[in-house]
């Protein structure tokens, strides 16, 4: 029978969250080069036809690009809070488990005690 709770290394997350922010950069100046060479080639095209439908690949390109740099820095924002917000959940979860079982404790030996009459 399966497991009925979520294993979760938060520390593996937080260093993948971590390696995936770092790439962010590399990202960013991946776009500006694809931009850069996209608007060189459009510098060259001689039909005006042509450089109008490149010119709109180029542009939905560029802003595609532009946009996956900025989808990869949030990622590993996202996936680094995801892996604080378990830590601070189960921090949470066991100061209220502690008390929950601290309180099951004082009533069962009150219970357990000789019954008297008043």
């Amino acid at each position: 029978m399966g497991h009925n709770f979520l294993d979760v290394e938060p520390d593996a997350v937080d260093s993948g969250g971590r390696s995936v922010q770092s790439s962010a950069a590399d990202w960013r100046a991946w776009a500006s080069s694809a931009e850069t060479q996209l608007r060189e080639v459009s510098g060259v095209l001689v039909d005006g036809r042509i450089v109008l439908a490149w010119d709109g690949f180029a542009g939905d390109t560029i802003q595609a690009n532009h946009a996956l740099a900025g989808m990869v820095e949030t990622l590993g924002t996202n996936t680094r809070s995801g892996a604080a917000t378990v830590v601070d959940t189960d921090d949470q979860a066991t100061g209220h488990l502690s008390w929950a079982a601290g309180e099951v404790t004082g009533l069962a030996e009150r219970i357990a005690g000789p019954v008297t009459d008043g």
